[in-house]
C-alpha cells in the first residue's frame, strides 16, 4: 500500500477528502483478497483434476484395459490375437 500512502499528499493538494483515499485503500485490499482466494481455489481445482485423472489412469492400468482404434479390449485376449484381428 505504499502507492496509496505515496499519493496521500496529492489527494489532499487536489482538495479530495482523505476518507476517499481510505475507501480506495479498502477497495484495493478487498480486490487483492478476492484475487488470492480465487487463485487458491483454482489451484485446488486443478490439483483435484490431476489427482482424478491419475486415479482413472491407474484404474485402467490395473484392469489391464487396452484401447485400440476406439474400441476397448479386455486383457484376457492374447496380444497376438488382437493385432492379427486388426491387420
Amino acid at each position: 500500500m505504499d502507492v496509496i500512502n505515496g499519493v496521500r499528499e496529492a489527494f489532499i493538494d487536489e482538495g479530495m477528502d482523505e476518507q476517499v483515499l481510505l475507501e480506495l485503500k479498502q477497495v484495493v485490499n478487498d480486490f487483492n483478497f478476492c484475487f488470492i482466494f480465487l487463485y487458491s481455489a483454482l489451484e485446488i481445482f486443478l490439483g483435484s483434476v490431476l489427482i482424478l485423472s491419475n486415479l482413472w489412469k491407474n484404474k485402467l492400468v490395473k484392469q489391464k484395459v487396452k484401447v485400440l482404434h476406439g474400441t476397448q479390449v479386455q486383457a484376457g485376449i492374447p496380444e497376438s490375437h488382437i493385432w492379427s484381428a486388426h491387420c
